[in-house]
């Protein structure tokens, strides 16, 4: 299930995008949905516009790829947030670490992405209780109190939430 809908959009050029950014007059805009790495990766110009304009830039990333070193160094804030296990992670080094819980995947757990395989190091370390795809209120307090529980066992960890979905504005 995903919370995007595509069809909803319009085709724009990155210099369009960077124009749209810069009249809302925000200082910061964060690349995420899908994998923007995917399209970044080969082609960086879109951060570029935006450091040219003074825009910083944050990326959330599942970490599958590696973000190297010259377009790390135009990114002011990496999150990576994996939908895979360890072992599959690319991108090791970020400014937020942000994991799904409590995961039904085996592998998944917080700590596992701290360790010494697969480990990402980050200065921040946030859990996100999932929301259950079929939308059910019990499973999704039991979830928030899971991660709840969770930080208070592991202080490292703060609880990230997604403010929009508790307050149903999308």
């Amino acid at each position: 299930i995903c919370d995007t809908d595509f069809y909803k959009s319009e085709k724009m050029e990155a210099i369009q995008i960077v124009r749209k950014v810069k009249d809302m007059n925000v200082p910061w805009v964060t690349l995420s949905g899908g994998e923007p790495m995917l399209q970044l990766v080969k082609d960086p110009y879109l951060i570029w516009l935006f450091h040219r304009s003074e825009i910083k830039v944050a990326i959330e990333t599942n970490g599958t790829i590696f973000i190297e070193s010259d377009i790390m160094e135009m990114i002011d804030h990496v999150t990576v947030s994996p939908k895979v296990p360890p072992s599959e992670i690319k991108q090791h080094r970020a400014h937020t670490l942000k994991v799904l819980y409590p995961h039904p995947r085996f592998r998944m757990e917080p700590e596992n992405f701290t360790g010494l395989i697969g480990g990402i190091k980050a200065e921040n370390h946030y859990v996100q209780p999932i929301e259950p795809p079929d939308g059910d209120p019990v499973q999704w307090q039991k979830n928030i109190e899971a991660a709840l529980e969770y930080c208070y066992a592991n202080p490292q960890w703060k609880l990230s939430a997604q403010v929009h979905k508790w307050l149903k504005v999308e």
